[in-house]
């Protein structure tokens, strides 16, 4: 079916260097997944936010003229565990809006989305159009529109869509890591709070009567720069109180 008298023709922008051969190896590798595969588990990593707002200039895939365009998401790996999708929306093939945010969970740095929009059918869903959005976009970020690839002859077919910049989300799960491997190897120091009050019957250390009675506390196992004590006091050495 065509484009439903899609608005006249412009020149699709030019891609940046090297993006179409990375969508069409993306492409290539989503396509050699079996047709069916046994349900993974969920995989394990950070999750990349999605946000799919909608399509525009959609072809008509359906002779009855109800298509109900959808929107499949996952990371190029291939990683068909990570695999969301929007709802269908039965209102408007041609302009659909969906408006749903995903988290496509188990990003590596080095993954790219696989983007594929497809009318809901019985027997077999079609392909209404594919974009990948690179490995450097998602680790910088997106917001707005792509040309979709594979449209049916509808050269003004686009997607729009928001993700989150995954180079910030990785440099922070970084850090996590780092700190946790502190403390787990004991690279991070950490303070012990001790509050000493004070001391009861001690005895009376000099011949003049005048004990000045104090408090050291430090960490066991040869850590002396640990060490901390209190003030002396000169008032009361048999019951001396340092609060």
């Amino acid at each position: 079916m065509g484009c439903g008298g899609s608005k006249k023709q412009t020149q699709a922008p030019a891609a940046e260097a090297g993006t179409e051969n990375k969508q069409a190896e993306a492409t290539s590798l989503i396509e050699k997944k079996e047709p069916e595969q046994k349900k993974a588990e969920e995989p394990k990593g950070p999750a990349v936010k999605v946000k799919i707002v909608g399509a525009t200039g959609l072809r008509q895939a359906d002779w009855d003229g109800k298509s109900e365009p959808y929107c499949m998401v996952e990371l190029v790996g291939p990683k068909p565990e990570s695999r969301r999708e929007t709802h269908h929306d039965e209102k408007d093939y041609k302009n659909p809006a969906w408006n749903t945010t995903l988290e496509v969970p188990g990003y590596t740095p080095g993954d790219a989305l696989h983007f594929t929009v497809k009318d809901k059918d019985t027997l077999k869903d079609d392909i209404l159009g594919k974009v990948v959005l690179t490995d450097a976009q998602v680790r910088q970020g997106f917001a707005g529109e792509l040309q979709l690839t594979e449209a049916g002859g509808c050269p003004d077919a686009k997607i729009k869509i928001k993700v989150e910049a995954m180079g910030t989300v990785m440099a922070k799960v970084e850090q996590t890591v780092e700190a946790a491997k502190e403390v787990v190897t004991g690279k991070e120091i950490r303070n012990v709070k001790v509050e000493i009050e004070s001391a009861m019957n001690l005895r009376q250390a000099d011949w003049d009567g005048k004990s000045e009675p104090y408090c050291i506390v430090e960490l066991v196992g040869q850590k002396p720069e640990s060490r901390r004590e209190t003030k002396t006091d000169e008032k009361e050495y048999k019951n001396p109180a340092w609060n």
